[in-house]
């Protein structure tokens, strides 16, 4: 009974363990990938207007840290001077082969911040 007994809390410890390990490395690529987010948004923001770049995407070391990571970016003007900038991370998850993916958008004004 004590041997029943001490195998079963084993393999429980065991299941919470594996559990802990996989979303720790869920929350590990989606931290990268805010980072490389937040990288690319503040990249933007210290572009000067007249020369941000097409929608598209972009490439950041940090992206090989994660599985199948891929960035893009969607510039539109959404009044004169005004542009609205979102970001996108992807990723692939390891554990049930599913999309992931974290967006930041900003607006970038022509005249810069505080004008």
């Amino acid at each position: 009974m004590v041997t029943l007994f001490i195998i079963g809390v084993t393999l429980i410890m065991f299941q919470i363990i594996s559990n802990s390990i996989v979303l720790n490395k869920y929350n590990r690529y989606k931290e990268i990938a805010l980072r490389v987010a937040e990288d690319q948004i503040q990249e933007l923001r210290t572009t000067p207007y007249a020369s941000l770049p097409a929608s598209g995407s972009f490439s950041n070391p940090l992206l090989s840290n994660i599985p199948q990571g891929a960035g893009s970016m969607s510039l539109s003007e959404t009044d004169d001077g005004l542009t609205q900038a979102t970001v996108t991370v992807t990723w692939r998850n390891p554990k049930d082969n599913g999309d992931q993916s974290l967006n930041l958008s900003t607006y970038i004004w022509q005249y810069g911040i505080g004008k």
